[in-house]
Order: structure tokens, then sequence, then C-alpha cells
């Protein structure tokens, strides 16, 4: 059971991370554009908090998570911040832009979406997951599971009020979207305990149903980077609801080895995809105004050679993978 389950997050990793390459060429008025904005990035919390194990050692899981996420993240930025400047920039790009630039990224979150058109604007995600698995293992290791249960309730509160009472209230690295993305974290943690696969076939049709409302409501998005919810409660239940469509799916494509072993090595490199995939796109377009299909398809495979690459090398697997080889980190 247990390998079957590492199997399936592995496809639904991968599933997702096709959506969010989708859903960043896709018109913003096309019906599939907005399926995807219901559901996408939740999906990715949902997946790390169904993963997560709690750490006594706060302070050697946050060091952990630096490892892990941050490093990364500046690392990501160098190396595609100088392969652009190579590639991409004009001759005499100002020196004063790139100090915008970088002082854009130290800071994250929405400023991402002023930096070379766009191309660092998925990074929010991994800082808002380094807020996010750090607070939750905080809030599990110092309360009780009642009380656990309350917070996140408040947090998910909070979320609704940043979004709707204060929608241009932000905080560097999306710290604040972590209000939303803890709850979600959370649903996936417990959902550990409950065996749901044999209900499978019921949330993909209750999932199929949920992206066809959406004809009806088109309000009903969930777009997480600008703390824009939909409808309050309605819209993160119908996210979870497509959260669940996807793990079924992952279930049924699990049996079979040949579409497994695609979704699962693509899930495998979602990270590195998730941090390349406007990048190559920036480029592509420049030397080939390359569109979809072939598009998607080429941001696709592009960064997971970057990622079998980063994967060789012991280098380039802490600066680009977070992975290392250390001592476990105590219980």
């Amino acid at each position: 059971m247990k390998e079957e389950r590492i199997e399936w997050v592995d496809i639904a990793k991968g599933i997702g991370i096709i959506c969010v390459v989708m859903g960043h060429i896709f018109q913003s008025q096309m019906l599939a554009h907005k399926i995807i904005y219901l559901f996408h990035m939740p999906l990715f919390f949902y997946i790390s908090g169904f993963l997560h194990k709690v750490k006594q050692n706060n302070r050697a899981y946050i060091i952990q998570k630096i490892r892990n996420l941050i490093i990364p993240y500046f690392s990501i930025f160098i190396f595609v911040y100088l392969s652009f400047f190579i590639l991409y920039f004009p001759k005499g790009y100002p020196v004063e832009y790139i100090k915008i630039d970088i002082l854009y990224y130290l800071q994250g979150g929405r400023l991402l979406r002023e930096i070379v058109d766009n191309v660092f604007v998925v990074m929010w995600f991994i800082t808002c997951l380094f807020f996010t698995q750090v607070i939750y293992n905080m809030i599990q290791t110092t309360f009780k599971p009642k009380i656990v249960h309350i917070i996140i309730v408040l947090l998910l509160m909070a979320a609704y009020i940043n979004s709707i009472c204060f929608p241009v209230f932000w905080l560097y690295w999306g710290a604040n979207i972590a209000l939303m993305a803890i709850p979600i974290y959370h649903i996936g943690f417990v959902s550990r305990k409950v065996n749901l696969d044999k209900y499978s076939f019921g949330f993909i049709i209750g999932g199929i149903l949920v992206c066809l409302s959406l004809i009806l409501f088109p309000q009903n998005r969930f777009d997480m980077m600008l703390n824009d919810y939909g409808i309050p409660f309605v819209t993160l239940l119908c996210s979870i609801i497509c959260i669940y469509m996807i793990r079924g799916i992952s279930v049924y494509i699990s049996r079979n080895a040949f579409l497994s072993g695609i979704f699962s090595e693509l899930g495998k490199a979602s990270l590195v995809i998730m941090a390349f995939h406007l990048p190559v796109y920036a480029l592509l377009w420049k030397y080939f105004e390359l569109k979809s299909p072939l598009a998607i398809v080429s941001i696709i495979v592009i960064p997971y050679c970057f990622y079998l690459i980063f994967n060789r090398f012991k280098v380039t697997q802490v600066l680009f993978l977070g992975k290392y080889k250390s001592k476990q980190i105590q219980k």
C-alpha cells in the first residue's frame, strides 16, 4: 500500500506540472485555463502535506527546508538570469534594470511578475512552500491535535480576510499566501490516515462536474499568487474535489506501466519543470516564435532534461534540487 501511495503522488505531481505549463500557455478566457486555475497550485500544497512527516526539532527542520527550497530558489535565479544576460537581453541592458530585477527577486511574491517578462513568476511557490512547511511543523509540534484544527480554521479565516477585505495586501516571499496554503496542506496531511482510493471513480465524476460548472460560474477561480480565492469556501471545496479527481485519475494511471512511468518521471522533475518552463518558453519564442502545442511539449521536455543533468552531479543536486546526503533530522 505504501508503494502504491508513493506512485500515486509522483503521477499526480506529473499531471499537476503539465497543468502548470498549459496554464501559462492557454489564453485566460479559455475554459481549459479556468479549469487549471481552479486546482493546479493547491494540488502541490496538498501533495506536500500528504508527504509531510512531523519533526520535533524545529530548528533542524528549518535548516533542512532552507537547503531543500531556499538555496534552489536563489541558484535558479542566478543560473537563469546569467543565461538571459547572454541569450535574451538586448545589448546595453541598463545596470539600473539589473539592480531592480535582483531587488524584486529578493522580495519575491507579487514582484516576481515585474522581472524579465514574467519568467520567474512561478517562483513564489517555492518560498511560500517554505513558510507553509516550517509554520505547519511548528504548529504540529507545539499544539495538541484539537488545537491544531482550530488554528487551521483561524488561518483559513485570515486568508479570506486578506483576500476580500485587503486584496492588495501582500508580504515578501508570498508569506501571506501561506494563510491559505497551510489549510490545504493540512487537508493533505490528515488524508494520509484515510484510504480514499476506493472512491476514485466518484471523485473523478465529482471533479468533472465541478469543472463543467465553470461554464456558468467563471468567477469560481483559485489564483493563489494574487490571493484570489474565488467564492469563499465554495471555490476551496471545488478545488479540493478537483484535487481528489486528480488523485483518482492517478490511481487508475498507476495500473498502466507505460503511462505510470511517464507521469512519475515528470512528477519527480516537477520542481525543475516549474522553475524553468517559462525561461525556456521565452527563449524559444524569441528565436523560433514557437507556439502551442509544440511549445507545451518543448517546455516540458527541455526542463526535464535539465533535471536529468542536475541529478547526475552532487553540486547541481545541492544547488538546483535541494538534495543533501546529511544526517537524518532528529525526531
